[in-house]
């Protein structure tokens, strides 16, 4: 019976470590499981981190470019606005060249058929003079 007792003692004693074996593996698994949702977390917080800067970025930048648009809708109304004034400056002066021309020439035509008719009485009286 010995024999029997010393069998159940090594087995006993092979249990126990089997049970500390495997009790160090739980140790473990719950060490590594921690370390997982650490990491996990960490990796959460940074893409988190992560995605925040790109957002701020991003509406920063659409922020700019909205301004720039803004400004540049804004720049391009005002310069349609002066380019209307300045046509309408433009067609005043033509239209007033216009009318001094036509005036200039209704002016020539009188002086030129005065001169005509100053001409024909020189002749008339240089004809008078001859006889």
């Amino acid at each position: 019976m010995v024999i029997f007792g010393q069998a159940d003692s090594i087995r006993l004693q092979y249990l126990k470590e089997e049970v500390k074996s495997l009790s160090n593996k739980v140790e473990e698994v719950k060490r590594d499981q921690l370390n997982y949702s650490i990491e996990r977390d960490l990796l959460k917080e940074t893409y988190s981190n992560n995605y925040d800067r790109i957002n701020l970025f991003l509406t920063v930048i659409l922020g700019i470019f909205g301004l720039f648009s803004f400004l540049g809708i804004k720049d391009l109304n005002s310069i349609k606005k002066e380019y209307k004034e300045e046509l309408e400056k433009l067609k005043k002066l033509q239209l007033d060249v216009e009318f001094k021309s036509k005036d200039f020439e209704e002016s020539k035509k009188k002086y030129d058929k005065e001169i005509m008719e100053i001409i024909q009485k020189n002749e008339e009286q240089s004809n008078k003079i001859k006889l």
